[in-house]
């Protein structure tokens, strides 16, 4: 049987967020190809965040300022910079601070004045684009405006799958089968708990060791941990439902990796599991 990808009310309201930053982006003129060639030629032709030399096939577009909810990051000339995907992976929602005083793979071997030195090139960039001042002519709150859109998102989705139950008129067994399947889900992982050589176990104890992990960061862990010969697979193999028995676990909110919403409300439940290794 061919799977498929769980979504969720989460998933939903962040895509409306992520459509209202590019109508927004859109409105204050957008981010064009000519745009690119002058954000690559300004970087050198390198990573912006490492300083490496990239070719074009190995060059991916990030955003300074995260392309989320939390920072408001647009999609316009001096947010846009160019990355290793390495390096892409490892920002995700991070800051520009964050990003550069954390250990991440891409950046070892740089000394805090190259770190600077590259936080600094990025900074400059935003300011001589114009890409500042955009968006201090908005007038308001960009985060705040985002933030509040996506809670009326989730909560006219809640209404309304309030509304399709009582259309539907489930009835109390089948409301019955849809908490056992809640709950089934947290028993499997629990299964995950106790078979510490999985690499499953491995990956969901080093991320329950942290508070907050990038896709990239979780990458880095299971690489430099041995836990398994290809981390990238791994990882991403567990923010799916294709694979294995035991269904998505993690999903990425404001760039950042958090377990599915099922498994985020039993959050105490699942830490109190023996997830020594």
């Amino acid at each position: 049987m061919k799977s498929y990808k769980r979504t969720y009310i989460a998933d939903a309201a962040n895509i409306f967020v992520r459509n209202l930053l590019c109508e927004i982006s859109e409105m204050l003129g957008g981010f064009s190809e000519r745009d690119w060639r002058a954000t690559r030629h300004y970087f050198d032709y390198r990573c912006a965040y490492t300083g490496k030399p990239l070719a074009p096939a190995a060059t991916v577009m990030d955003h300074a300022v995260a392309h989320n909810r939390a920072a408001g990051g647009l999609h316009l000339y001096g947010n846009v910079v160019p990355a290793s995907r390495e390096a892409n992976a490892s920002k995700g929602g991070k800051s520009l601070d964050e990003f550069f005083a954390s250990d991440a793979a891409c950046l070892r071997g740089m000394n805090a004045e190259e770190r600077e030195m590259r936080k600094r090139k990025i900074l400059e960039f935003q300011r001589v684009s114009g890409y500042l001042e955009k968006c201090r002519s908005l007038g308001f709150d960009l985060p705040e405006f985002l933030q509040t859109s996506y809670e009326e998102i989730r909560r006219l989705a809640e209404k309304r799958l309030e509304t399709l139950d009582g259309k539907i008129g489930r009835t109390e067994s089948g409301r019955k089968i849809a908490e056992r399947y809640e709950a089934s889900k947290s028993q499997r992982l629990f299964l995950w708990a106790t078979k510490k050589s999985q690499v499953s176990h491995k990956i969901i104890a080093e991320f329950l060791q942290h508070e907050r992990m990038t896709v990239g960061d979780l990458v880095d862990r299971v690489r430099e941990a041995g836990i398994s010969d290809n981390a990238y697979g791994a990882v991403h193999g567990m923010m799916t439902d294709k694979g294995h028995n035991y269904g998505r676990i993690f999903m990425e909110e404001n760039g950042y990796l958090v377990f599915v919403p099922e498994l985020q409300a039993r959050l105490e439940e699942i830490k109190s599991y023996d997830w020594s290794l």
